[in-house]
């Protein structure tokens, strides 16, 4: 490679990025700042744009960003990898390999990359395109093989510096957890910055997000009405699924000292919950949340079953037909037995659900899970239910492999499915209050239906019924009519199960 050869006489960028990064821009308070940004954006103007003449494109800004830090992303080729994630400097490498942008500018090497890959990605374009790329200390100059070499050298020693501080932070942080002290860092949530004292605000919050989870209201709407609320981060940032379930999954929170994971003993806090409602919560939230696009809006999504296989009815595109008119539906996930409208179907559960909830013999659907000396082994059913999921995946493993028929599969599913469901509910009865006794107990159980979540619309309906869509009745619906509700079959959880497959069941319980 030569380069230098391809630069003419006096070439100077008139499409230039400057880029700007600072790996840790907090204050003493935890609060991010922009000083540091700023004041590189300034000496980077002064000395590319009014003293060299480069023309400015844009000008790319990554504050409070690591250059070392990497997490484990999907890879193009569908891998997973650990890669450094910048979007702004993947953003400034794609202007520049498009052609878009002709010039890179960075205060200095460190501040425009501290992993190798970045350096050869960005070195791989210099050599296809000739754009320049430079920095005011003249740490980062690729337009020459010997600019080239000493950038391959720094970067490597600024990648091996990175590792040794991040090192010595673990064995600080880790010898700090052996002791039973706070390791220090940004201001958990939930807690005042001494990592210790315990800001009742936030950890009310806490114990609130933890309940609802064990109701099955999702995360999705948990931070939909956190940020209604104006709840930030305690980093001041706005509240992300990703952040609020990592927050509710924290040992911590039931005031259990941990180190990678590790449990190392009692916190020198006190618990924000009990340490079972964190366990549960934690499983809870380790599993996968299904259709959690299609949840936002259907609340029989992955509830209501299919009459002719049991499988879970899921909402997919639109393609149910009601009269002329396509519609949104609700499809069997096994074999696609069969399908109803949607917004017809939950408008219909729903009146049945605010319908029998306000006669005056609602509480009967509340009956106990467990009671004195039927209590649960708590420990023992957690590790039951985890076997049993075990079981389920090994089915479908077995299935795939020829090793079983598919009767044999869906038995054995469903019947583990059930005590699953039974077992869980077991646990939830230890720990938490019923969403169906705060809707009983309301004045007006319809006005106060309105007023929850969807989360919590899909909690109630597990906890005191099961749907079941039995294949419709032969021959068009009548005009205006758009939901078959004599093969749709209500069983109440406190009433005894009926044959699948019944016609319409009264919604008397």
């Amino acid at each position: 490679m030569a380069a230098q050869l391809h630069y003419p006489d006096g070439y100077i960028p008139q499409r230039a990025i400057l880029y700007c990064r600072i790996s840790d821009a907090r204050d003493r308070d935890g609060q991010v700042t922009t000083s540091g940004v700023e004041d590189q954006e300034r000496r980077l103007r002064l000395h590319f744009e009014s003293v060299l003449g480069w023309g400015i494109l844009i000008v790319l800004v990554e504050n409070d960003t690591s250059a070392f830090k990497r997490r484990r992303v999907r890879l193009p080729d569908g891998r997973t990898g650990l890669r450094v994630v910048r979007p702004k400097y993947r953003h400034a490498l794609d202007l520049l390999a498009s052609g878009e942008a002709d010039g890179f500018a960075a205060l200095d090497l460190d501040r425009a990359m501290r992993d190798p890959r970045d350096l050869e990605d960005m070195i791989d374009i210099v050599e296809d395109t000739n754009v320049l790329v430079k920095s005011v200390t003249g740490s980062l100059s690729l337009d020459t093989d010997a600019g080239i070499t000493m950038a391959r050298v720094m970067v490597t020693m600024a990648n091996k510096s990175s590792r040794d501080a991040s090192r010595r932070l673990k064995e600080k942080a880790e010898a700090k957890a052996l002791a039973g002290e706070w390791g220090g860092g940004p201001r958990p949530f939930g807690f005042e910055p001494d990592g210790i004292t315990i800001r009742q605000a936030e950890a009310e919050l806490i114990r609130e997000g933890s309940e609802m989870v064990l109701e099955d209201v999702s995360i999705y709407a948990q931070v939909r009405d956190l940020r209604a609320a104006g709840v930030e981060s305690s980093m001041g940032k706005r509240m992300s699924t990703q952040a609020w379930r990592q927050i509710l999954m924290r040992p911590r929170n039931a005031g259990i000292l941990a180190h990678n994971s590790d449990e190392i003993g009692p916190a020198p806090w006190p618990p924000i919950v009990e340490r079972e409602v964190w366990e549960s919560v934690r499983e809870k939230l380790e599993r996968d949340e299904p259709g959690e696009a299609s949840v936002r809006r259907w609340f029989g999504h992955g509830i209501y079953l299919c009459g002719r296989c049991g499988a879970p009815m899921m909402t997919g595109a639109s393609g149910h037909r009601v009269g002329a008119h396509r519609v949104r539906a609700y499809r069997c996930s096994a074999e696609a037995h069969l399908s109803r409208a949607a917004a017809a179907l939950d408008a219909y559960i729903e009146d049945i659900v605010i319908a029998r909830l306000s006669r005056p013999d609602a509480a009967s659907l509340l009956q106990p899970l467990t009671s004195g000396a039927d209590a649960i082994d708590v420990k023992a059913t957690r590790q039951r239910v985890r076997a049993l999921r075990e079981t389920v995946r090994e089915l479908a493993s077995d299935r795939a492999l020829g090793l079983i028929t598919r009767e044999e599969h869906l038995r054995g599913r469903d019947t583990a499915q059930a005590e699953i469901t039974k077992l869980e509910r077991a646990l939830t009865s230890t720990i938490t209050s019923s969403p169906t006794a705060k809707l009983i107990a309301a004045e007006d159980v319809a006005a106060a239906w309105d007023e929850l979540g969807l989360g919590v619309h899909r909690a109630v309906i597990r906890e005191i019924m099961t749907v079941t869509v039995n294949p419709a009745r032969r021959g068009r619906l009548p005009k205006g009519v758009t939901l078959d509700e004599s093969a749709i079959q209500i069983d109440w959880v406190s009433s005894p199960r009926r044959p699948m497959g019944v016609p319409h069941v009264s919604s008397e319980a």
